[in-house]
């Protein structure tokens, strides 16, 4: 509150204290001095906040962006050669699978099923 509007309130109440007899108009001008005093105030924390808000909205963006930069790099240096070579592994793995799969299945078909325990036992194994 600047010490202007508070001289302007104090000096209203002051003068409601000395009266005996106080009218309407007395408590409306004190009601005024008032309310522009709390104007006074709250404009200038408004634009205290507004400013405070708009610096913490200025600092978020740019985390983001430092963010999103950080994360595009890692994706490039990290992520994307860790997936190429859990790919080739997997690729690896799925050609060592289908050749044990296909030599087995050769051997199922070039067994003897004319000794049933024994075909048998070779298909479980």
């Amino acid at each position: 509150m600047s010490s202007k509007t508070h001289a302007e309130v104090r000096e209203a109440a002051d003068g409601l204290r000395k009266k005996d007899d106080i009218s309407l108009v007395d408590i409306l001008t004190l009601a005024e001095a008032s309310i522009h005093s709390m104007k006074s105030f709250i404009d200038n924390l408004d634009s205290k906040i507004y400013s405070e808000f708009r610096e913490i909205a200025v600092y978020i963006q740019n985390t983001k962006a430092e963010i999103g930069h950080l994360q595009a790099n890692d994706l490039r240096s990290k992520h994307i050669p860790e997936a190429g070579h859990e790919l080739s592994a997997v690729v690896t793995s799925t050609e060592a699978a289908t050749t044990k799969i296909m030599e087995c299945a050769e051997a199922i078909l070039e067994a003897d099923p004319s000794d049933m325990e024994a075909y048998q036992q070779m298909v479980n194994n």
